[in-house]
């Protein structure tokens, strides 16, 4: 009997339909934790110190960008995803971006 470990992955998705779909497809390789915007983002980062973020950068309240930076501040060793509808844009430890193949749909 092996015992699987999932990295924590931290989504940050107004949109419930979107969560939904990402919850679909990352559900069974990550334990998720779900932000309703930026500024719960923030908080439940700095609670759960998760492996990863991926970040809807329109969201109410702080928006992905405000929460992207206020994280970077926080943690300069790390990385998240910036998305927009079907546009995924990794950011890596300096904040240069490389656009990713592929989208959820």
């Amino acid at each position: 009997m092996s015992i699987r470990i999932h990295r924590k992955l931290l989504i940050a998705e107004d949109i419930e339909d979107n969560y939904l779909l990402c919850k679909a497809y990352l559900e069974n390789k990550y334990s998720l934790i779900r932000a309703h915007d930026g500024e719960e983002a923030i908080s439940l980062f700095l609670q759960h110190s998760p492996d990863a973020i991926l970040m809807d950068l329109r969201m109410p309240c702080i928006d992905g960008y405000q929460a992207t930076e206020a994280i970077r501040q926080m943690s300069f060793f790390y990385t998240y995803y910036c998305c927009h509808g079907l546009c995924i844009r990794r950011r890596s430890e300096k904040g240069v971006g490389t656009w990713l193949l592929g989208v959820f749909a």
